[in-house]
């Protein structure tokens, strides 16, 4: 079972330099390390910031969406100021309903993009996203319900076919500060093409 954070509920989450490890190497369930339905905010006080929170199979942490065996769906708030997600086997971060801000820390190493929006907002003033790989949208992917905006921090390293850097796939994006670099393979698509790429809705 994944650690929860249920709707109504504030929690702040000091890591202090420990480990929160999902740790299910064989996929028996898909679990994200962490649920948020309520607001949490996560930091790292510890003087290496070595704190992480890793092993999620359904992501890292999962933001909003529909509560397990109801009908019952709802916005999650998630702040990150410190620490890492990394490492997952899946998403670092996934949002379905709600909100996630980023002020500092690391989003790193994960397998199936950094942070995933499906509806919601994305900001981002600091922190690094930074050697994530996916199919789509490597460090970051926005879909069609979902907008973000980037004034500061850094997304570099992340590796995807098709946006490498960010993919959009007709949302809202706003690229004001930051620092922003991709990796470009040889013989890729041209190099603004694979840094941000923009991807039309699913029709029907």
């Amino acid at each position: 079972m994944a650690l929860q954070v249920p709707a109504g509920k504030n929690v702040i989450l000091n890591l202090n330099g420990h480990t929160i490890d999902r740790n299910d190497p064989n996929w028996t369930y898909f679990v994200p390390a962490i649920r948020v339905y309520g607001t949490l905010t996560i930091r790292d006080t510890s003087a290496g910031q070595t704190g992480k929170i890793t092993g999620g199979t359904d992501s890292g942490i999962q933001v909003g969406g529909f509560v397990l065996f109801t009908e019952t769906e709802y916005p999650g708030h998630l702040t990150l100021e410190s620490g890492a997600i990394s490492g997952n086997p899946d998403r670092g971060v996934t949002v379905s309903a709600g909100s996630f801000t980023m002020t500092g820390g690391e989003i790193s190493s994960n397998e199936d993009t950094g942070v995933y929006m499906s509806r919601g907002q994305f900001t981002m003033s600091g922190g690094r996203i930074v050697n994530n790989s996916a199919t789509r949208g490597g460090g970051v992917y926005l879909t069609k319900y979902a907008q973000g905006v980037m004034t500061g921090g850094e997304i570099s390293g992340n590796e995807a076919p098709e946006g490498g850097g960010i993919c959009i796939q007709d949302a809202d994006f706003t690229l004001s500060g930051g620092v922003f670099q991709v990796i470009l393979p040889s013989g890729a698509a041209p190099a603004f093409t694979y840094a941000i790429f923009w991807a039309a809705a699913p029709s029907g």
